[in-house]
Formats: C-alpha cells, structure tokens, sequence
C-alpha cells in the first residue's frame, strides 16, 4: 500500500481534460501587450531559492512556470500559462506541458487505470542534467529562456527524531509513530523535497507490522503495530517521485529501514546540553513580574538495548503526531508546583509556584522537591482515567504496560529577574529557507539563571522577510528567513537595509521591560 504525498500536480484522468480558448483581448479594447513580456515566474518548487537560480532546475524536482502578460492600456497583469503553446528544443533533458499533454513520465489514474493528462501550461518535468530554451507562445507574444538541469544532492530519507540523524535504518516501538521525509541538497541549502513526491510505500508492506499515514506538514507518518520484525526483516520505506523511475541513480539512498519492536526502556534528557540552573526551576514572584513562569521540554528516547543506554527515537512529541493508540506519560508528584504537559508535549515540564497557596501560609522560598515519571505506553495505565490525561497527578508509581523511564527530581524556587541574554549575539549571514535559533536566558538577583526562551516575547523588524516563533512550544525562538531576492528593484532603500531584520527579546517586570536585541543579516 502507499499513501499519497499530494498527488502529481496538475494532472487529471482523460475524461476532465478541459482545453481553455485563447483570446486576443478584453471587451475596453486593450489586448495583451506584446512589450511587456520580460520573463517567466517560477511558481513554488525551489523558486525561493533566489533569483541567482531563477534558471535552473534539479532532476526529478518538477516545477512550474507562470507566464504573465500585461494589456495595452496600462490594465492588469493575467497569466496565459494554460492559453500559450509550450515547447522544449530537448524535452528529453526538460520537457514542459500543455494543458492536455500526457502525462510525463506515463502514469494512469489509480482508481479507473485511464491515463492521466497534464491540465497545466508550463508544468516543467526535468529528467537528465543539462540545457534546453523553453518557449511559450500565445498569438504570436513568444517567450525564450534557457534553463539549466542540475542533479540535486544527497537524496535521502530521514527519520525525524532519530538519535541518529543520518541513519539508514530505525527501529520503533509497538504502537508510536515517526515523521519521515524526503531531503535532499539544491543550491548548497538542503529542504524538504515532498513537493516532488507522488506517494510514499514500503517495498513489501505487511500492515500488522507498520501503516502509513498522512502527516499534517510534511513527510509521511510510519504508525508501527504489535507485530515485531524479525532482525534483517525490516520494511523499505520509499518515496515515490513524479517526475523520476524507481531505477533512477539519484534515488539509490533514498530509503529507510523500519523495524518494530518492544522498547527496553525510555531515557528522558534535560532540553539544553547545558542547564545554567542544573534541576531548579525559576518562578519569579508574581508581586514583581507580570511573566514568572520557567519551562523546559524534556526530550524522552526509546531504548531496545538490554542496558537501556542506547538512544534510538525522540517520542516527545507523540501528542503532536496525533497519535491515539500510543501514549508518552508525563506524571508530576505535585502538580501545585510542577505542571507537567507544557507545550502541548506530554514532555513537557511547566514550573508554578513553590507550594499550593493556603490561607494565611506564605509558600517557601524553594518547593520541596517533586518527582516528574515517564511511561510509553500502548494503552492507558491501570490506574488512569481511559482519556489520556498529561497533567493528571498521582502520588503513586505510573504502573507501566510498556516502556519506563527513571524519574527525574526538580525543585522550583522564587527569584526576581533582573537581566537578558540573547544568543547568538552576533549571528552569521541567514540563507533563505534556512533557520537560526535564538535563546533568551535570564540571569536573576541571586546569580542564578534560567532558560527564558519560551517566555520573552520574540519580534521581528521585517516580518514578511523572516518570521520567528513565539509562545509556550517547541520552537520558540526559531527565526526562519523567507528571503529571496538580493535586492528589490523598485525599492530606494539601500540594499544592506532591505536585508537587516532586528530581532528583539523582551520579557515585563512589574517595574520594567527587560530587552535585549540582535541583528541579522538576510542572504539569498
């Protein structure tokens, strides 16, 4: 079986072919205007790579070309890509439709067997490196380029969260699910590549071992089963491309192997390699902050070794994959002082208070301390509710039917915040496409810090040029750069200041807003 990753763009089976008429004008009296042709527009595919690229394509990476005409008259612009007559002077290095073309490759409809044809001008199908001069035509308003084929790099398909991120073979537990996606290197800058892919399927699929499943981003979703895979018995994943055979060279490493089988146990690692506050959380008294409140999302690794010491796959966030028929633990022994469940990951830590609030008893400065349990688990445990609940609290053990972790003990303390930091401080040059994580740490009165990234309020200066994360959840802090050209034509701006986003951090105190801000440099 397999599960679509789209379907194959701007196709359709025979019997909905639509063939659109040309016109040679508007009812006002314009027409198109033949001077105003001056190029073509890339429409997604790679297109945000830059306009240093704009005339080269990648193998098996289908892309699709607009074709835009002004009117006479000063009148809009409108795109005649399904109106103008397409054409390739070496469709056999890059072949471009026309709307009712077959298509390319060959492919029929999966549900009637009917060949499936092309319903869009301009669709470009690049299938070996080299050069081709594509051309439209409407009535005589004709346009060439000349597009270069390159081979992209790297083809792969990762798992996401493995400990091993170049690995070639995962192993999952019984009842968890993994995202997995295509990759692959184009202009330097490796992206996912599901836009070229028509349906992701194992080689022998066997479902009482592993589905598949559609992922609400990216990639596909393996959901592994209670049936164990025997050793050298694992499942070839494989992604299917549109525009490329299985026996094309460049697909060689562009697998995955699954196995299933029970987890030994879970290890749960601290979220940063280097905690500046080791196991105290920080809770600034709400007399003094308006935001006094520190998290941390804990990373929770399956375990198959008999020794539970090799890391194999991050199941954090199995809440986040939708995943019904698993569940990922997290119990707080004091659920007054540690709230566990933050960021919508069960993983999740929430520090908020140092005691439940009794009339007339003023809480200690530091909780005692409280005791945060883990357990994979393919149904609820005894003693829970049948609806998994994150933030249900127990005093007793988590009576496990799966894997378990070692508990992990954390304290909470009051402070007061008095500064923070913003790291890196001077970033290197952000590419489009590509992402810089930034992390605010806040030193308090006592000396002590603690990771603030979740709760600064992070803005960007140029937010349709790059955008960045806010709020309690993975990811905070993440800037990605949506930049594309190197410079904006009809801008007066100089360039280097089209290209600056100011990244601020800030965060309120009762008395004052804490700030700090960095710059970046956008790079095609």
């Amino acid at each position: 079986m397999g599960i679509k990753q789209g379907g194959i763009v701007g196709l359709v089976a025979a019997s909905v072919v639509v063939m659109l008429a040309g016109c040679s004008g508007v009812g006002d009296g314009s027409a198109p205007d033949p001077n105003s042709v001056k190029d073509f527009d890339k429409i997604g595919g790679t297109s945000l790579l830059g306009t240093d690229k704009r005339y080269t394509v990648y193998t098996c990476l289908p892309e699709t070309l607009q074709y835009g005409i002004s009117y006479t008259n000063g009148g809009g612009r409108e795109n005649f890509s399904n109106r103008a007559k397409w054409t390739s002077n070496r469709p056999d290095i890059l072949y471009v439709s026309n709307v009712g073309d077959l298509a390319v490759p060959a492919a029929n409809d999966p549900e009637t067997g009917k060949p499936l044809y092309f319903q869009v001008g301009g669709r470009l199908v690049p299938l070996q490196a080299g050069e081709a001069e594509i051309t439209a035509d409407f009535y005589g308003i004709k346009l060439t380029k000349t597009y270069k084929v390159e081979n992209p790099e790297g083809l792969r398909v990762q798992a996401v969260g493995a400990f091993k991120p170049d690995t070639k073979s995962v192993k999952l537990a019984h009842s968890t699910v993994m995202n997995a996606l295509l990759s692959g290197k184009v202009n330097g800058t490796e992206i996912d590549l599901g836009f070229a892919i028509d349906k992701w399927a194992f080689d022998t699929p066997d479902e009482t071992v592993a589905k598949l499943e559609a992922a609400s981003v990216v990639g596909v979703n393996v959901r592994a089963l209670e049936k164990t895979t025997a050793a050298g018995a694992e499942m070839r994943l494989r992604p299917l491309l549109q525009a490329c055979p299985q026996s094309n060279a460049l697909l060689s490493k562009a697998y995955l192997d699954v196995g299933v089988a029970a987890a030994t146990g879970l290890i749960v690692d601290r979220e940063f390699d280097t905690m500046p506050n080791g196991n105290v959380l920080a809770v600034v008294d709400p007399t003094k902050s308006k935001t006094g409140l520190s998290s941390e999302l804990l990373r929770v690794w399956t375990t198959f070794d008999a020794a539970r010491t090799e890391r194999e796959l991050d199941v954090s966030s199995l809440s986040i994959l939708n995943s019904p028929q698993s569940f990922l633990y997290a119990k707080s022994s004091n659920t007054d002082v540690i709230l566990p469940g933050a960021g919508a990951r069960p993983s999740g830590i929430l520090a908020v208070n140092t005691a439940k609030a009794e009339t007339g008893v003023t809480p200690p400065e530091t909780s005692a301390p409280v005791t945060i349990d883990f357990c994979l688990s393919a149904a609820p445990p005894p003693d829970d509710p049948a609806t998994p609940d994150v933030n249900e609290s127990t005093t007793a053990p988590i009576t496990c039917r799966a894997a378990q972790a070692d508990p992990l003990t954390f304290y909470v303390k009051k402070k007061t915040l008095q500064s923070i930091d913003v790291t890196p401080t001077s970033p290197a040059a952000l590419v489009a496409l590509l992402s810089l994580q930034f992390r605010a740490t806040g030193t308090y009165t006592d000396g002590s810090q603690q990771d603030l990234t979740r709760h600064v309020n992070w803005t960007s200066s140029q937010p349709l040029k790059a955008t960045i994360v806010n709020g309690v959840i993975a990811g905070a802090g993440l800037l990605r750069s949506l930049y594309v050209d190197n410079v904006d034509e009809n801008s007066t701006t100089p360039e280097l200041e089209q290209r600056t986003v100011k990244v601020t951090a800030d965060i309120d105190t009762a008395t004052v807003t804490k700030t700090r801000e960095v710059t970046v440099i956008l790079d095609k």
